[in-house]
């Protein structure tokens, strides 16, 4: 049962030399991102002023559709967009 895990001197994908994990996002990400966060919280405003028809609608829009394509749009289409990380985003803004 307590079994030892071999490593190869390889480090695992994602990270760099200094071992901290890099998430790596395109443009086309972080615009899904934005869109998702407007969405959800325009959703969650509308349900808290009364709306029983926009609101849900919008809160899954935000997360059962554009919340999946933020984190997967890389896969779907890899080279339409150039990597981002998130302290390059930050310091591009």
């Amino acid at each position: 049962m307590n079994e030892k895990r071999e490593t190869s001197g390889k480090q695992p994908s994602g990270r760099g030399a200094s071992g901290k994990a890099s998430l790596q996002f395109s443009r086309v990400n972080l615009a899904f991102a934005a869109g998702a966060f407007v969405t959800i919280t325009l959703g969650f405003w509308l349900l808290s002023t009364g709306s029983i028809t926009l609101a849900p609608i919008l809160l899954v829009l935000g997360y059962v559709v554009l919340v999946p394509l933020a984190r997967t749009m890389e896969t779907i289409c890899p080279s339409r967009s150039r990597p981002m990380t998130i302290a390059g985003f930050i310091g591009s803004v």
